[in-house]
């Protein structure tokens, strides 16, 4: 078995963090976002337009 160097192991870490972060933003994105994004959108609310992208942070 290879041992990996603890910087090495930390890359590995910090690209699974990266990666678990990027799928909750798309998420967040297209279950919470869009919906929201589109019915502000039709009513012509832009308060809700802009609460609509704070649902992504």
């Amino acid at each position: 078995m290879v041992k990996m160097s603890k910087k090495e192991t930390m890359d590995g870490l910090a690209l699974t963090v990266g990666f678990m972060s990027l799928f909750v933003f798309f998420y967040r994105l297209i279950q919470v976002a869009l919906p929201a994004f589109s019915e502000a959108f039709e009513q012509k609310d832009i308060q809700k337009l802009a609460e609509a992208l704070t649902m992504l942070v």
